[in-house]
């Protein structure tokens, strides 16, 4: 889950992306996924695996997977890039621009 801030508000909007990992990372994942204390491990390097309506192709952008607990999706921090939504997560999105978002996810 990338979580995005909405300026001027309290809770950010969330992307549900994909991503994909090493082998290794993935073995060690599985082991992990029910393991209440999975939080305390570090980071995974990641890549994005969808492309995102309305922006230059996301496949492969760079990231970071942290599991954050057994009954919450892996959240996901993207590396620093010029790409467009990788700006956009990094800085924020006025609230029209997360409705735009919203939009385009239910006509997917």
């Amino acid at each position: 889950m990338l979580h995005v801030p909405v300026k001027g508000e309290q809770r950010p909007i969330g992307w549900g992306l994909w991503v994909e990992v090493d082998a290794a990372s993935y073995w060690r994942v599985s082991d992990l996924w029910d393991d209440e204390h999975q939080g305390s491990e570090p980071a995974f390097a990641c890549t994005v695996a969808n492309e995102i309506p309305n922006y230059p192709s996301t496949l492969g952008l760079a990231g970071r997977t942290k599991l954050e607990g057994p009954t919450v999706r892996p959240s996901l921090i993207l590396a620093a890039s010029e790409h467009p939504f990788v700006l956009e997560a990094r800085d924020g999105v006025h609230f029209e621009r997360a409705l735009e978002w919203r939009l385009w996810a239910a006509h997917a």
